[in-house]
Formats: structure tokens, sequence, C-alpha cells
């Protein structure tokens, strides 16, 4: 009898224990008996420009919308791009609120519980608090651990119990468009103007691209006569064709026979006469370059789009002629590019890159209403422009002034078409979609203004498919420089990275000189060079370019924004202890931060050729690797980035005592001045860069390399922007007043550094 009694107990005690653990797991999965429903809503999986996440960063996204009359947490729940791994991020105690929506960055980071989905569950936590999962995440804004990719791909979205609620297919998509239901909640899912968000209620539907492109029957390239150009399309609809750079529209020239591609150079300028380009040209404004008062060089630049009756329509079909030129020596022994854009991408008054346009007529208006003796004249005068042409009450626009070529980031970048021939058969060696933007300072405002080329797989492809500089792999960027202030000779920039390539900061390498077409009219020569970005500390320094961080003059430039502490570090330091470093121990604990001897390279190779127009108060950068490992520089301290020294090497500061002058500027030099042992250091140093890298003959022979190879472009680019003010002299005297400056410094540095010791 006790013996059935116990096994009743028994029974009853296991029924219990099974009602108590199944109704923990019920509250732990969330059940109710109604199962609450989220949806996928849009998803954009190319974000070229569309939104920004706190780093400033352009990660693809995916937003999640909510069609209840009431809240959800969504803890526990999980998103993935995986059928065979659903769990990839289990999202933490974040909620979406009734008709709302929650928006999703999916740049690949790694979040805690990335490693074990399910390690946001635990039982104990849930006897200890009452909660089935832990927060491990910062919810102000959630990043996913894995990318979307534009070819397309599946999407799945999992409740708490990991019962699948909702699966999207997404198609190939093209750039800064998102797949998403027409209707919040709908069921009927299209390409659309993207609304992160906010409702897709009356969304804007994009147009597809769906029909193949035209065939032209000659490639892009150099023809010495005229030929008759034949377009064909597969689909055998229309096609549509433009000979001045702009995108084919369904009312543009229609095709109905071959077109002759000839010599187009003496044809009337399209674009080399407009004065937009730089406030220099206003009429109360100084300017030495002149616009061409003649007909430029010129390609044919050919766009062609095939049209249905459906108003589908194909990819665009770019290619650029150049016929004629071969007996034109001018632009022997350099290579071609051609940059083909819609003109209003680079030239329309809303939204081209390349002009002063609204932003400064904007700027210039607030100007005006923040003067009462400006309001009153315009009172008095109603018919006086507003647009910035005419000074007012001594209110003007410089090239200071913001305006369209000022603004940067991806919103300010254009899809472009490049082309580039060989120096020697010129032969076509690359063509490539890529994005174009304005490169540069106060140079903006320059006449010829520098580019920075992006690859991008949003584009076609994610690298260029050949490298411009030294390399067996194509780069994701490179900028096609002017040479900035020293825009005439081009060659500054060159020499100091050419001399000091081999000390303890990082350089910018030069490469080829091109002459530049844009939109088939010839805009000058132009060098490739890097860009010191996170693939730049990749490729010179094998730190991972996601564990990069730089700051550059004063603000990040790469790294997320949680990386601003690291650089608050360094400033923190420098604040409180920054007149103390006499200290031994206060310099020793700056040495564990900044790599000393880095810094002492870049301080002695600044201070010989410095002029102080700019620096040491711009032109400044550093970066470090996010965490420190025994890896070669990968210890986490700071080290230094040389570039910009176009206004440099000049005859009125060889006696320049840039010592004095940077060591009571207020910034690291001038607090490790404070400690003898640096200031040692630093001289020897000095003495040993002064006796190799700019020892006079060493100097020459580097200058005389590089004008051998730029002289002739620099002058040919001189002629198209200087026009009646070019002097085909200036290219040698100033080679002639750089090699003086070096010749002369060192008198003048020895002189310092005695002094210094």
């Amino acid at each position: 009898m006790r013996r059935l009694i116990s096994e009743n107990m028994i029974r009853i005690a296991g029924i219990v224990l099974f009602l108590v653990v199944a109704a923990f797991f019920a509250s732990a999965a969330g059940f109710t008996g109604e199962r609450d429903k989220i949806l996928i809503n849009e998803v954009c999986s190319s974000n070229l420009s569309v939104i920004q996440d706190k780093n400033e960063k352009y990660p693809d996204w995916i937003e999640l919308y909510n069609p209840e009359d009431h809240d959800i947490s969504l803890e526990g729940w999980s998103i993935s791009n995986s059928g065979k791994k659903l769990r990839k991020y289990v999202f933490p105690d974040v909620t979406i609120s009734a008709n709302g929506y929650l928006l999703l960055f999916a740049d690949g980071t790694k979040s805690k519980n990335e490693e074990d989905p399910d390690a946001s569950f635990s039982l104990k936590n849930y006897i200890m608090t009452g909660r089935g999962s832990i927060s491990l995440v910062d919810t102000t804004e959630i990043h996913l651990p894995f990318t979307l990719t534009s070819k397309g791909e599946r999407l799945y979205l999992s409740d708490r119990s990991r019962s699948l609620v909702d699966t999207v297919e997404i198609p190939e998509m093209k750039y800064n468009a998102s797949w998403g239901r027409n209707t919040d909640g709908g069921n009927e899912m299209i390409e659309m103007i993207p609304s992160p968000g906010s409702s897709n209620n009356g969304a804007e539907k994009t147009d597809e691209t769906t029909l193949a492109e035209p065939v032209f029957s000659k490639k892009s390239g150099f023809y010495d006569n005229a030929f008759e150009l034949s377009i064909t399309s597969m689909e055998g609809s229309e096609i549509r064709y433009t000979l001045d750079g702009s995108v084919p529209t369904e009312t543009s020239e229609l095709y109905t026979g071959p077109i002759l591609i000839s010599d187009r150079s003496k044809d009337e300028n399209l674009y080399a006469g407009i004065k937009d380009i730089s406030v220099d040209f206003l009429s109360y404004a100084k300017s030495e370059w002149q616009l061409p008062d003649k007909p430029v060089d010129k390609c044919t630049v050919v766009r062609a789009v095939v049209f249905d009756e459906s108003g589908k329509y194909s990819k665009i079909a770019t290619a650029s002629y150049f016929v004629g030129f071969q007996d034109r020596s001018a632009y022997d022994d350099h290579g071609i590019i051609s940059l083909v854009t819609d003109p209003d991408n680079l030239f329309s008054h809303d939204n081209g890159i390349y002009v002063v346009g609204k932003i400064g007529e904007d700027y210039f208006k607030k100007q005006v209403s923040l003067s009462s003796d400006a309001m009153k004249y315009i009172s008095e005068n109603p018919e006086v422009p507003l647009d910035g042409t005419v000074s007012i009450c001594g209110i003007t626009l410089n090239d200071w002034t913001p305006s369209n070529y000022t603004e940067r980031g991806p919103e300010w970048e254009r899809e472009t078409e490049v082309s580039v021939f060989g120096s020697e058969d010129r032969a076509l060696i690359m063509e490539q979609t890529v994005g174009l933007r304005i490169k540069g300072n106060r140079t903006r405002n320059n006449a010829q203004k520098s580019f920075n080329l992006f690859a991008r797989s949003a584009y076609g492809q994610d690298t260029f498919k050949v490298p411009f500089l030294d390399g067996d792999e194509g780069e994701r960027s490179i900028t096609l420089y002017t040479g900035a202030n020293d825009e005439r000779t081009k060659t500054k920039d060159r020499i100091v990275s050419e001399l000091t390539k081999n000390l303890e900061f990082g350089t910018i390498e030069y490469g080829p000189i091109y002459y530049v077409f844009l939109n088939g009219e010839y805009w000058g020569a132009y060098e490739v060079a890097e860009r010191q970005n996170a693939e730049y500390i990749a490729k010179h320094y094998g730190v991972k370019a996601d564990d990069v961080v730089m700051v550059k003059n004063g603000a990040l430039a790469e790294g997320t924004a949680e990386d601003q502490e690291l650089y608050n570090d360094l400033k923190h330091y420098l604040y409180t202890y920054g007149d103390d470093f006499a200290d031994d121990n206060v310099y020793e604990g700056f040495k564990k931060i900044v790599d000393i001897d880095s810094m002492i390279d870049y301080y002695a190779a600044r201070i010989y050729i410095e002029s102080g127009a700019d620096w040491p108060g711009s032109n400044v950068a550093f970066w470090r690797s996010r965490e420190a490992t025994d890896l070669p520089y990968e210890d986490g301290k700071w080290r230094f980035l040389m570039f910009d020294n176009n206004l440099n090497m000049l005859q009125s500061s060889v006696s320049k005592n840039m010592i004095d002058i940077v060591s009571s500027s207020g910034d690291m030099f001038a607090s490790c001045m404070q400690n003898e042992g640096f200031r040692r250091k630093f001289a020897k140093r000095m003495k040993e860069i002064m006796a190799t890298v700019y020892e006079p003959s060493n100097v020459k022979s580097v200058i005389d390399g590089i004008s051998e190879m730029t002289e002739n472009a620099a002058i040919n680019s001189e002629k198209r922007w200087y026009g009646s003010n070019a002097d085909e002299g200036y290219f040698r005297k100033r080679m002639n007043e750089i090699f003086g400056f070096f010749n002369e410094r060192q008198t003048w540095m020895n002189r310092f550094l005695e002094e210094l010791t």
C-alpha cells in the first residue's frame, strides 16, 4: 500500500514538474495562443547613399513592420539570410510599436551572441530574474552579423519558438533601390524608391532595366579616319542615343541608321566655357585662369538605350571615340582617360557637383538676409540678382564659401563611365562604371578640380579591373589629382613622397599621368594617386581594413563612432599632461600611445620643407589599429601619414624656423619638445634625414626624374586652363626654385638645430 502511494506521489510530482517546465518554456517562448505577426517590409541590398548609420556609413538595411494594434517585443526572435542557420541574429529586448517600423543595418557587425545564437536564453537568468534573455547589444541601433548581396537572396524571420514568421525572396537590385511591399503589410513586392523607417504606402516604383543593352559596331578607341557607327539591338526595339554625355531618354535622338563618327575638335564647346565652376570667374573676383576662347580637343561620346512599347528599357551603352589624334604630339607619352557622366551630374544648378550651384546661391542669400544694409539696398534696387554673381554691400562668394562642389559623401557621388587608354599604342585598357566625387579642400574652387574614383559592387565591380598603381590587383578607389595649389607644375607632392617613402610614416604613391577628357572635352592632365584610407593601411601595413582607426584634421576619418573614444584618450592625455612632458614618466606614458619614431620622422621631414601656410593647424593625419596584438603595426599606437605638400618648398620660406613655430603651436610636438630626451632624439634624426633623404644630390636626382616625366603634360595642361596667362618657362623656373630651396635649406636648418641643442 505504501509502495502504491509512493508511486502515485512520484507520478503526481512528475506531472507537476512537467507542467511547471512546460509553463516555463511556454512563457520563455512567449506563447499566448495567438502568434504575433511581424513582417519584413522593405530591404535595400545596395545602400550607396540612402541612409547613414551612427558611424556615418551606408550599410545595407532591412525594415521590419508591425501590422498589429499592439506593441510587440522581439526579444528572442531571430533573423537570417540562411535557411540552414535561422538564428544568425537573435534580437535583444527591443519593441516595435503598433503599426511601427524597426530598421536593421546588415553590415556584418559581430554581436556577442553571434557565435552562440542560443546564448540569449539562459535558464539560470530566467530563474533569477524572470527574464529568459540577456540584452547583450546596444539596441539604440541594431547591426546584423551578416551582409546582403545585390545579386539577390532570401531573408528569414523567426519568432521565439523558432517558427518561421516571414520570408522574402529579394531579386537582384540596382543601388539605392529597395525591394518592399507596395503597401505596408501587403502581399505584393515591388522595386521602389526607398522609404526606410516610414510607410511604403504610395511608394514610387522604380523603372526596370530589363532589356538587353544595344551593341556598337566599334569599341571605344583611337581611329585615324572618320567612320560610320552602327548600333543594333537584339530586342528589335527602338534605340535612342545622345552625343553630349547625357543619359538617353525616350525623347532623345532616334537611331535610324549609321552615325558618322569624325573629329569633333572644331565643334563648339559644350562644357569648357561654363563659368559657374569657380567663384573666381565672377565679375568681382580675380583669376589667372581663363576659360577657352576657342574649341578644345574633343572625342565623340556615344550613349544609347533600347526602349520598348511598354516603357521597359536597357542599361546604357557608352563608348568614346578619338578620331584624327595620330598627329597630335601634345598627347604623346601619357595615357588618356575618358570620363562620361550625365552633364547634370556635374553642372546642374541643383545637383551638379562641379559648380557653385544652389548651395552657393543659398549661402549668398542667407548672408544678404543677415545684413540690414544689404536688405535696404535690395529694397531700393529690386532688380539686383541674388545668386552671388554681383557683390551686394561687400557681400560676395569666395573660395571658402559653401558651394555644390564643397559637398562631400555618397550623396555627392555620381555614376560615371571611365575608359582608360594606354600611352604607347592607345589600346583600350579598361572600361568600367565607377563613382565620381570632387576631391580637395580649398582647391575644390579651382577651375580644374581633382576627382576621386570609386569602384563599387553597386556599379558592377568592387575593384578596378586593372591596377592604376603598382600591384597585382586593382584598387577600390584612386584619385585623379591636379596638383592642387601646384597645378601648374604637378610635381611637389610627388617629389616629397618619392624622397620620404622609406621613412617611418605613410606617404602617397603617385602613378602615371593621364590626359583626361570629360564628356568628350579635353580637361587637362591628371596624376593618379593613392587615397590614404583604411585600404591604404591594409595594403602598406598589413592591418585589416576593418581594424583601422584614422584621424584626419582632428576628425575621425576611418572607424566606427565608438572609435572616437580611442582618439579621445589621446586628446585627454595631452590635455591632462601636455605641460608636463619634461617629466620622463609623462613622456614615457605618451610613448605607449604614439609610435615616437613615426612621429619624429614625420615632424622632421615636414618641418624641413614646410612653408607654414596650413600646417600644423591642418593637413595632419594619423592612424592606429583598433585592437592591440603582437603583430607588427597592430600595437594600438598612433602612426603618422604625410600628404598635401603642394604649398611647400618655397624660396620665401627657406629661412623660416619651423622648429620654433611648431614648438609653440600647442600640438603634441610642442609638448614633446619640453622633454630633453625627445629634443636630442629629434635633432639627431633630423640631421640623419638631412644627410640622406634631403641631401642636395639625392634631391636633384629625384627632381630631374620627375621633371622629365611631368614637364610636357604640365605645360599642356597649363595652356588648357591659363590661356594667354600660360608661360612655357614657368615649369622650369619652379623646378629651379624647388632645388634652390633644398640646396639652401641645409644651412638654415643646421643653424636652427644648433640653437635647439
